[in-house]
């Protein structure tokens, strides 16, 4: 009896040890973590975009910030002091060159002058009565110039005539002109006050000929020959931009290591004096083998460019030279007609296989 149990009893575990195996086998099949498929699987390329090397004449860029100015200008002061009696223009107002600005009161230098020109009427009966002594019959020809000389000075007339042209000058002065066409700025003053109340009149801008004036540093001083193309550009409007010329360099260095230069600029609409400016010198460098920017890499704290070759990414170490924003000019290590890989390049390795999404 104890016999049969034992033996129902094996054989009910080794049915469940089948049905387990069986159920392990069947999962495994299914689940998916396949060695030797694993193996098996294909690579997938890394996509990349190239750009061919080209031999082309590269533009070596210098940039600076800098300020327009107005290449002509001018402070209008008060010459003479008195009541501001009429205002005849206004701020940011365009003039021709002596045109009237201001008037003051004429009053005093009315009268002043109406003074003068007694006195000089009175010096002249003086100075004939005095050649009356020399020449009772009025004829005045033989009288020599020595003593005429010494008569106009006796007889006032000398002094006469000056203070008529300064009382002249001083009317004049009440009458405030252009000193030369262009903008008006800085203009404050008002009728009926006094002139003493004002620094200045205003100060007048030819527009027509600006100028940018920048620094550069000592080192960079090769840059700056005159004659030289500068491209301008208001920070505040980049994609307006103006080819100008410098046409002054300041050779000596200030204070604070760098060169000032001016550059002229042709009239534009969005250029005016004290606006702050984007410059950029460019210095042409023909026949240079030149590659995109983004072509350079750094491995091993060197510059690498991955040319392809097939389906392949080939690491190269190349010599720079010169760069902008947008090239970079190849000393060694390409040459011309070779495809870089300018996008994807920054994870790859050398003989990286790879996939070209887009050519040049």
């Amino acid at each position: 009896m104890k016999n049969s149990i034992v033996k129902v009893t094996c054989y009910i575990i080794a049915l469940y040890g089948n049905a387990f195996v069986v159920q392990s086998c069947s999962t495994s099949s299914k689940g998916g973590n396949n060695p030797t498929e694993s193996k098996t699987e294909k690579a997938i390329p890394v996509n990349v975009t190239t750009a061919r090397a080209k031999v082309k004449t590269f533009y070596n860029e210098l940039w600076c910030n800098g300020k327009v100015e107005a290449g002509k200008s001018a402070i209008v002061n008060f010459e003479q002091p008195g009541l501001i009696k009429e205002v005849l223009v206004r701020n940011g107002q365009e003039v021709k060159k002596d045109d009237i600005l201001v008037r003051l009161d004429d009053t005093q230098q009315m009268l002043a002058l109406q003074k003068a020109q007694g006195t000089l009427e009175r010096a002249k009966v003086e100075m004939a009565d005095i050649l009356l002594g020399y020449n009772s019959s009025g004829d005045t020809a033989s009288i020599s110039s020595k003593v005429k000389q010494t008569a106009c000075i006796r007889s006032g007339l000398y002094d006469a005539r000056l203070a008529l042209k300064e009382a002249q000058l001083n009317l004049s002065k009440t009458v405030i002109k252009s000193p030369l066409t262009g903008r008006i700025v800085d203009f404050e003053i008002q009728p009926n006050n006094p002139t003493t109340a004002y620094e200045k009149v205003c100060r007048i801008i030819d527009e027509s000929q600006l100028r940018v004036r920048f620094g550069i540093m000592e080192s960079e001083l090769e840059w700056a020959q005159v004659g030289a193309e500068v491209q301008v550009s208001p920070l505040s409007l980049p994609q307006v931009k103006v080819i100008g010329q410098i046409v002054e360099v300041n050779r000596i260095v200030d204070k604070t290591g760098m060169v000032s230069v001016v550059a002229s600029l042709p009239k534009n609409q969005h250029f005016i004096p004290g606006m702050n400016v984007k410059l950029c010198i460019r210095k042409a460098i023909p026949n240079a083998l030149v590659i995109p920017t983004e072509a350079l890499t750094m491995r091993q704290n060197r510059d690498v460019v991955f040319v392809m070759s097939d389906s392949l990414a080939i690491w190269r170490y190349v010599e720079v030279g010169p760069r902008n924003i947008s090239e970079v000019v190849i000393n060694d290590g390409i040459k011309p007609g070779e495809k870089v890989i300018v996008n994807g390049n920054a994870t790859i390795g050398h003989e990286a296989w790879v996939k070209e999404l887009q050519t040049e």
